[in-house]
């Protein structure tokens, strides 16, 4: 009866040691994002001061209708493309921040370029030196530098950022 009851727990998840005692979960408090200021190969990053928020948002798997004659009932689909997608970030203006000003000499460079950007997350729990890090490459399709000005708020700057290719993540250690 025990080893058919600790089995019973074992699948739950609930035996000795597997118990949940609380979140894993990450804040972005502490979280950077930096412009690659080098080449792809040499990159010198140069963190973009004051970032209220980096929202992704986009990112999807393309599929192509695969329905045909011999389907027996329900449409099918085949996974053709990822789609990365975009971040839109959010920022506090400072007029002599290096990282702001590179964000907005890369938007006006004729013709539009690919930048490298890097954000990196706060060391989570068991992480020592860093936390996770992801870069991607993207053109900055939108540099709202003057986005939002009011009577009684600070000047904010908004930055439209297309992905192009791959996300890399970089586990923190």
């Amino acid at each position: 009866m025990h080893i058919v009851l600790f089995l019973l727990l074992a699948i739950l998840g609930l035996a000795a040691g597997m118990a949940y005692t609380s979140t894993q979960m990450q804040a972005g408090l502490g979280t950077t994002l930096a412009i690659n200021t080098g080449t792809p190969s040499t990159p010198t990053w140069v963190t973009i001061g004051e970032v209220k928020s980096i929202k992704q948002s986009g990112r999807v798997t393309k599929t192509d209708d695969a329905t045909n004659l011999q389907t027996t009932g329900d449409e099918e689909f085949i996974g053709v493309i990822r789609t990365p997608g975009k971040y839109d970030v959010s920022v506090n203006r400072i007029t002599t921040d290096t990282g702001q000003a590179a964000v907005l000499s890369a938007f006006n460079s004729v013709p539009p370029v690919t930048v490298q950007f890097k954000a990196t997350l706060l060391k989570a729990a068991g992480q020592v030196t860093t936390g996770d890090a992801y870069v991607f490459s993207c053109i900055i399709e939108e540099c709202d530098d003057l986005e939002t000005i009011e009577p009684t708020k600070g000047i904010q700057s908004k930055y439209g950022l297309k992905v192009s290719g791959t996300i890399v993540k970089t586990s923190g250690s």
